[in-house]
């Protein structure tokens, strides 16, 4: 008798985060409204009220198409300064 050769199974294709694990680390430097509240764990209207009052500071860019200065609509928070607010934030117990 002669033995039945086993398929073996197909290997996932390789994505370019596994390519480049560094690329796994690489997140966008500025967040909308949205998803910087995920990333403070608060709510959208939270973080909006935080900006508004001046504890985190907005970023607006300008709009690419615009030849008058004007600045985009879409308000962007920086992932430092939610880190900054974070540091600032901490309670110290001593």
């Amino acid at each position: 008798m002669s033995a039945i050769p086993l398929l073996q199974p197909k290997a996932p294709p390789i994505t370019r985060q596994q390519q480049n694990p560094a690329a796994q680390h690489e997140q966008p430097r500025l967040l909308d409204l949205r998803t910087g509240a995920k990333y403070l764990g608060i709510s959208y209207w939270s973080l909006r009220d935080l900006v508004i009052n001046g504890h985190v500071p907005a970023v607006r860019l300008p709009c690419p198409r615009s030849q008058n200065g004007r600045m985009m609509r879409r308000l962007l928070v920086d992932r430092r300064d939610l880190d900054a607010l974070i540091e600032r934030s901490r309670e110290r117990h001593d």
